[in-house]
């Protein structure tokens, strides 16, 4: 196949700027050039497609695309090609800046994907209007997204070869774009699907943004996040992208994958303006790139042919069984997928004490009151629709199910189905709203799914692999997706009381669970969370709970089947013996459950009673989470594993201040929550902030620093300090550390890599240093202080304070108080503040008292 790379068009752009007549005709005259150029690579070998990676126009304006489709047009006209040969994607000249000049630059994976889906595609769409309008001006073809068709993202599956556009623009505002840009994790899972169940075929790639201008967290391996990059280089055969202006290609070879950064096809005189032609043979898996480059200034075009191999050249060379290699092939990459999916997927489930339980919370704080809902927080939409089932997960259920007919002609009800959920931001006393999407569902449809969820479909993926990784995209448009409600009623003297199973229920039966639970009956306009649990409470155990007590402190997934749980609790007026009486004579009782008990509301007892009984893991999930939030998750982990060694907390520390190591300059140590385009003064700021509260005469002193980082304070201690000590956990901060201090002012420094707790040396200093450290290390704070205590009498102390709030999993402030009563053998001799972006950090000098 032969096919066309352009890049960067940026049609509306003047050379000489506004609307100078000179300049735009010389604009016009080159690209009339340009496509007469083109024209004759037709001649001599006939195109097939035509790839172009955005920057179409310089403003995002109607009239700049209009230039554009009369431009393109007029190629397609004569080289003979239809719209469907051509692929586009937007880049950041495409995206209306008036729209996203307001918009925060995501600084983390898990905050984008939150936007970077599918629900929020029209919402999204809004920033390429006039983009949207020119692609369909064109007559292109969409991309195909799940269920979706999109000009901005997906996959196009042609004959012989398949294209995936990504959008890398999504928040693309001026030229600030160097690690900010996002692909959208959520969007890849939803291709990787996809391409699950397609024939295998030769895949290119095409984005505008090269990975070197995403954010860290979509180009690396950090252990919790999703490298995009990788991934994408393990699906394609080449990876086209533009924005650099590169005419050298920036080639490498990642994965499977070629990957490319293109040319400009016009920006200015100032640019050798370049775009490609591919030659491409899968079979013999050789690549024949041919670079057209156009010097302005000379008006001429030059042209340098060059072949280069695609890394991936095994997977479509063809043997005496080609076709069976492929499939064979095609069947080991989907399940090793598979179990890497669900690897993926169960990173996300409920975790405390290093023990994991499968149930994956949606909306749940260990905060106490926090994230908690009452009836008039909840909104419903009630939608009448009902749930059809994916054909192939039928065909699968006849196929294997022991006894369909069990589930086909005996179970008739209609359940509740979650389509969509959403927060709406209130303010006041009532910060949040939640609102839910219910529709229709039948409960065989559900047991028909949970029969089959790790059945091989006829495609060779499970059910689970294909239509059940929530790790982006959290409800599912495939599955029965159908809702339950649970609660634990606290007693008027402090019991709890737990339920057991029956052997009759479908789900889990002859399991402890929730003082009352099911799943949710639909009620038309009625169907309402906390009408249900008010239901299920009457009809198991004969009381009402009072609506105006209950709330919603859980909303999550069970790992295993599939189904939505909301979980609350009441504290109730009655006694345990009271509503244990009534239980027996309810409706329900003996044919949900087997018994009910009381156990003292504390986590001790509870957690007895979880350790030496068998569980529904969802129930057992949230009477943890309630433990937790009343008793505290310290505590409580504490008395499930007292004697946890602190290991593998230690391993993920370790990771993460060397994966930070990896960043450049000051946000090395300082947060990413930080605006990068401030990180330098914000830093500056803090620096003169510290060395000014330090009003010691260093000349004489022995100063050891904690946590050293990349060198900012070791450099002046090393500079004015008697001798210096800097430990720090990691070894690459300290490699950038003696960087930055050079190699003669580094041999001052006597550099300890280990964690500040175990460093045990008799050594007694003058002053210690330690500058946002104890923030990151609650785990073993008391190991630390202790250590600083008795190694010496003048302690500086630089720490973010907040009360109680919780800016990132490896960190948990303390205020003030806090930290200075952690000293009670020092005096306070000063103190200060200063405002590190939006952070409060107390500045502290303790003086050993005498």
């Amino acid at each position: 196949m032969f096919f066309l790379h352009l890049s960067d068009m940026h049609f509306g752009m003047n050379p000489n700027g506004g609307e100078d007549e000179t300049g735009l005709a010389v604009r016009s005259n080159y690209m009339n050039v340009l496509a007469n150029l083109i024209y004759e690579i037709n001649q001599k070998k006939k195109i097939d497609f035509i790839l172009v990676t955005g920057d179409i126009a310089w403003r995002a304006a109607s009239k700049d695309y209009a230039k554009a489709e009369k431009w393109l047009k007029d190629i397609l006209e004569r080289c003979k090609l239809l719209p469907e040969r051509v692929f586009v994607c937007p880049g950041n000249h495409d995206v209306e800046r008036d729209f996203v000049e307001q918009l925060e630059f995501p600084r983390a994976q898990n905050i984008a994907d939150k936007y970077l889906r599918i629900e929020k595609l029209d919402e999204l769409g809004m920033r390429f209007k006039h983009y949207t309008e020119f692609f369909h001006q064109m007559g292109l073809e969409e991309y195909t997204i799940g269920s979706r068709k999109s000009p901005l993202v997906g996959i196009r599956n042609m004959a012989d070869f398949r294209v995936i556009c990504l959008n890398t623009a999504w928040y693309a505002k001026g030229n600030e774009v160097k690690d900010r840009m996002w692909v959208g994790s959520g969007f890849m899972e939803v291709i990787k699907r996809e391409l699950s169940e397609c024939k295998k075929k030769p895949t290119i790639v095409i984005m505008h943004h090269p990975n070197t201008s995403w954010n860290e967290e979509e180009r690396c391996d950090f252990g919790h996040n999703t490298n995009v990059f990788k991934e994408i280089c393990e699906m394609a055969d080449i990876v086209l992208s533009g924005h650099t202006h590169e005419t050298n290609g920036l080639n490498i070879n990642a994965g499977n994958a070629l990957v490319v950064s293109g040319g400009a096809l016009y920006q200015d005189k100032h640019y050798p303006h370049c775009f490609y032609a591919y030659e491409i043979n899968f079979d013999a898996a050789n690549c024949e790139q041919k670079r057209i480059r156009y010097y302005y200034s000379s008006g001429q075009w030059d042209s340098k042919e060059e072949k280069i191999t695609l890394p991936g050249n095994n997977r479509w060379k063809r043997t005496e069984s080609g076709e069976k290699a492929n499939e064979d092939n095609q069947i080991a990459e989907t399940a090793a997928l598979e179990q890497e999916e669900d690897i993926v997927t169960q990173s996300n489930l409920f975790c405390i004490a290093g023990k994991t339980i499968r149930f994956l919370p949606i909306i749940c704080s260990w905060n106490h009151g926090e994230d908690e809902y009452y009836f008039g927080d909840v909104v419903t939409n009630i939608k009448n629709a009902s749930y059809k089932m994916p054909s192939d997960i039928y065909e699968c259920f006849l196929q294997t199910a022991d006894a369909p007919e069990d589930i086909l002609e005996n179970v008739y009800e209609e359940k509740v189905r979650i389509d969509n959920y959403s927060v709406k931001i209130m303010g006041g006393n009532n910060p949040h709203q939640l609102i839910f999407d219910f529709s229709r569902v039948k409960y065989k449809d559900f047991l028909i799914v949970k029969s089959v969820m790790d059945q091989q479909l006829a495609s060779g993926a499970t059910v689970r692999s294909k239509y059940f990784n929530y790790k982006h995209s959290l409800i599912t448009s495939w599955l029965p997706n159908i809702c339950g409600v649970g609660i634990f009623i606290i007693t008027s003297d402090n019991k709890i009381l737990i339920s057991k199973s029956s052997k009759n229920v479908a789900v889990n039966p002859e399991r402890y669970i929730y003082t009352a639970s099911g799943s949710m009956n639909w009620a038309d306009e009625k169907t309402n969370p906390f009408c249900d649990i008010i239901r299920e409470c009457e009809e198991e155990i004969g009381y009402c709970p009072d609506i105006e007590k209950l709330k919603l402190y859980s909303f999550g997934i069970d790992y295993d089947t599939g189904y939505y749980q909301f979980s609350f609790y009441e504290k109730s007026d009655k006694t345990a013996e009271e509503l244990m009486e009534n239980a027996s004579m309810a409706r329900d009782f003996h044919i949900e459950l087997q018994k009910i008990i009381a156990v003292d509301f504390h986590y001790k007892a509870v957690w007895k009673l979880i350790s030496e009984n068998e569980w529904d893991e969802t129930a057992k999930a949230n009477l943890i989470t309630l433990m937790v939030k009343n008793f505290s998750k310290r505590i409580v982990e504490k008395h499930i594993d007292p004697n946890r060694k602190k290991k593998n907390f230690r391993h993920q520390v370790i990771q993460e201040w060397e994966r930070r190591a990896q960043r450049e300059g000051c946000l090395a140590v300082l947060s990413n929550r930080y605006p990068a385009v401030h990180i330098s003064q914000i830093s500056e700021d803090y620096y003169k902030k510290v060395i000014s509260f330090i009003d010691d005469n260093l000349s004489d002193k022995t100063v050891i620093e904690i946590g050293g980082g990349i060198g900012l304070f070791t450099k002046y201690f090393a500079e004015h300090a008697k001798s210096i000590t800097c430990v720090d956990v990691s070894k690459g901060m300290l490699q950038r550390n003696r960087d930055f201090l050079g190699e003669q002012l580094a041999k001052k420094v006597n550099y300890v890599n280990c964690f500040f707790q175990d460093y045990q040396e008799d050594i007694h200093f003058d002053l210690l240093i330690c500058s946002l450290v104890l923030i990151h290390n609650a785990d073993e704070l008391q190991e630390i202080v202790w250590n600083m205590r008795r190694m010496a009498d003048t302690i500086y102390l630089f720490e973010h304070v907040e009360d109680g709030a919780q800016v990132s999993r490896y960190t948990e402030p303390k205020t003030k108080n806090e930290y200075i009563n952690l000293f009670p053998e020092f005096d306070v001799e000063k103190t200060d503040s200063h405002m590190l972006f939006t952070d409060h950090i107390a500045c502290i000098k303790l003086v050993r008292s005498i």
